[in-house]
């Protein structure tokens, strides 16, 4: 029996089309740079054809979403590119906001974040700032190195970072201090306070696996020792243990569910206080992909529940992987992204199949 076209789309949810045209639209910007222009212009006549016709809208939504991802790589990369080539060389002052400030073991004691217009430059320093994340402040007499045509750029371009710094003291003074109600910026500093304290108290392996494992902690820990540490893992089998993993953040989620259930807390409030911890959790977390899947995942499905709109886990990495590309494009261009997200797919994708049912066919005499 020949199926026809609108049969074959009938077994595949139709955001997995969405999510295929929008890769597709990335990669085509990655290799093909068109102009912005044919990318709105696409996207306006598409989403009016969409409007009149309404036959075969799949197809339609396919193409608006790869005009789409071609439209937001562009927009990002001009934007990068641009703020990069300007944020290079000498700089007599600049002004931006602090996000964070943290300790690392490395030639420099001190990493500090600050974001200049929806962009971040590293200032890596051997004394302490003064500033303090959520502070306003104006840097004086710095040279920033740009990352384009770097070894590291693709790696800079995934994390939004437009140029560097290396300095043994940051000149500068603080324009602005940190808001009161800046929740954000009070979390940050906390969350360097408490590792602080928590290396001075607990033995330094101890605090070493726990900063990896459970807040995927790399900044404490001297590079020779991370490796040292590794190796001894590797001969037991068990290095992937020290790198804190979607599958993790699932389980320690689903204790955590476990054990409010066990206090007998109601369905609608055991998934608000999830959620909460979730905020928390990530506050007091140095991201990553994996973590950020897991995090999107679980956020939308105890939000799907709550609204008791029913939904499957196909759709949720589907919806996770667009949220995720849309707002950073250039995540696809990460190993760590595609392996990430493809093995996750193909563990739902597989659990999707062994829950349809199958027809039992009687054997003939």
């Amino acid at each position: 029996m020949k199926l026809t076209l609108q049969q074959i789309q009938s077994k595949i949810p139709t955001i997995q089309y969405f999510t295929i045209g929008l890769i597709t639209g990335i990669t085509a910007a990655v290799y093909y740079p068109f102009p912005i222009a044919v990318s709105i212009s696409a996207l306006g006549i598409g989403s009016l054809f969409l409007a009149y016709r309404r036959s075969n809208r799949t197809l339609i939504g396919t193409m608006l979403c790869f005009f789409l991802g071609l439209l937001s790589f562009q927009i990002q990369e001009t934007a990068y590119t641009k703020a990069a080539q300007d944020l290079s060389g000498y700089k007599a002052t600049l002004t931006g906001k602090v996000s964070t400030v943290e300790h690392i073991k490395n030639k420099f004691s001190y990493r500090s974040t600050i974001q200049i217009a929806n962009h971040n430059i590293w200032i890596l320093s051997k004394e302490l700032p003064r500033f303090k994340p959520g502070d306003t402040v104006e840097l004086k007499s710095i040279f920033l190195h740009s990352p384009l045509e770097k070894e590291m750029e693709t790696w800079m371009r995934k994390e939004n970072i437009i140029a560097t710094a290396f300095t043994g003291k940051i000149r500068g003074i603080i324009l602005k201090r940190h808001h009161t109600f800046d929740i954000w910026s009070y979390l940050n500093r906390k969350k360097e306070s408490f590792f602080t304290n928590l290396q001075q108290k607990l033995p330094d392996h101890v605090g070493n696996l726990m900063g990896l494992i459970f807040f995927g902690n790399k900044q404490e820990i001297d590079p020779n020792e991370l490796m040292e540490l590794r190796t001894t893992y590797m001969h037991w089998g068990l290095s992937h243990y020290l790198a804190r993993s979607g599958l993790h953040i699932v389980i320690l989620f689903a204790l955590l569910n476990l054990l409010l259930s066990l206090f007998g807390i109601p369905n609608r409030e055991r998934r608000i206080l999830l959620l909460a911890f979730c905020l928390l959790y990530t506050a007091l977390s140095w991201m990553s992909i994996s973590y950020l899947r897991a995090l999107i995942l679980i956020v939308l499905y105890n939000v799907a529940k709550l609204t008791k709109i029913k939904v499957s886990m196909l759709h949720l990495i589907n919806l996770t992987c667009c949220i995720i590309l849309l707002y950073n494009p250039h995540q696809l261009l990460a190993l760590d992204f595609q392996l990430s997200f493809a093995l996750t797919y193909i563990l739902i994708l597989m659990g999707q199949l062994k829950k349809q049912p199958t027809k039992f066919v009687p054997a003939k005499n």
